[in-house]
């Protein structure tokens, strides 16, 4: 898992996370790249823009609970 030391760094419009793991992104706005964090922390690896989307389209009471986990 990546550490605590997670930081979102907006740039030239754009979003990115930066981890003990390198820089990921860009990011159309910080919710997208906090959305990617999540993927990878329940999955162990990042999305795809696709599978962002998707995971994205799932409803609020999923993603509370699998935020909990």
């Amino acid at each position: 898992m990546l550490a605590r030391t997670d930081e979102y760094v907006h740039e030239d419009g754009k979003w990115y996370l930066r981890t003990d793991k390198g820089v990921k992104g860009p990011f159309g706005d910080k919710c997208e790249a906090q959305m990617a964090l999540l993927y990878y922390r329940q999955r162990t690896r990042w999305p795809t823009p696709r599978q962002l989307r998707d995971f994205m389209g799932m409803d609020s009471q999923s993603l509370r609970s699998s935020a909990l986990v």
